[in-house]
């Protein structure tokens, strides 16, 4: 399976082994940075990222199908597939 078609921004991914290290050690801090983390980027993928990609890079209506299909941030047990990019 690819990461990409599991969630748009693979940044939840990395949040991974933090959600591990916060629970076992019960770590208000990190439980706080991880929060400011995941608000930050956030903020700058609807903001600037996602738009940038929908004009800038000519994925235009490919990405917004992508967009549509595809989580931003919780990962999907399944990938996404486009029926497009296996046409014959």
């Amino acid at each position: 399976m690819k990461l990409v078609t599991a969630a748009r921004h693979l940044a939840s991914i990395v949040l991974l082994p933090f959600v591990v290290v916060i629970v076992v050690f019960r770590s208000c801090i990190l439980a706080g940075w991880s929060v400011v983390f995941v608000l930050i980027n956030h903020v700058y993928f609807i903001l600037l990222e996602e738009p940038g990609l929908e004009r800038r890079w000519s994925f235009g209506q490919a990405y917004v199908e992508y967009r549509n299909q595809v989580p931003q941030w919780i990962l999907r047990l399944r990938s996404w597939f486009d029926p497009r990019s296996h046409a014959s």
